[in-house]
């Protein structure tokens, strides 16, 4: 078991899904990773554990992709550092992880919090909206029955 640290740098690097994506794709190389925004550095700081090999595979693919959730214009590319031996404090990683996604959950919540009530006034529009088509087809409905009725009118008379 070798444990690794890397960093990224650049723009739109944050609040945009990059640590909770490299959480996730971490465990598709059977690795642990903790993801820790620095965001006075401007950098997100990527502490790894497992296999080289599957370190380094996942350290190139990183490196090589945008594994941001929210994907950016291929000019606002981040930067990845070198590939550095880790040599802190042991990384509980079971506990970060579940940190990670009580602060997403908290995000999700936050955000849904702040779009029900424009969404709730936007579907009051759409059913005003229904109601008004739903009486203009009854009205147009009405004038073609009237129509027809002096059609028929006016054919009987003949």
């Amino acid at each position: 078991m070798v444990d690794g640290i890397f960093y990224i740098r650049g723009e739109n690097i944050f609040d945009v899904g990059l640590r909770f994506s490299l959480v996730e794709l971490a465990a598709e190389y059977n690795i642990q990773a903790k993801a820790v925004n620095q965001r006075n550095e401007k950098s997100v700081q990527i502490i790894v554990s497992g296999s080289r090999k599957n370190i380094e595979s996942f350290h190139y693919y990183v490196s090589k992709n945008d594994v941001r959730f929210f994907k950016q214009p291929s000019n606002l590319m981040y930067q990845v550092s070198d590939m550095g031996e880790y040599h802190g404090p042991a990384i509980d990683f079971y506990s970060y992880r579940q940190s990670l996604i009580t602060a997403q959950l908290g995000k999700i919540l936050y955000t849904a919090d702040n779009t029900l009530p424009t969404t709730k006034a936007t579907l009051e529009e759409v059913n005003e909206n229904i109601k008004d088509i739903k009486d203009d087809i009854g009205s147009t409905l009405k004038d073609i029955g009237n129509t027809l009725r002096d059609i028929s009118k006016n054919l009987a008379n003949k």
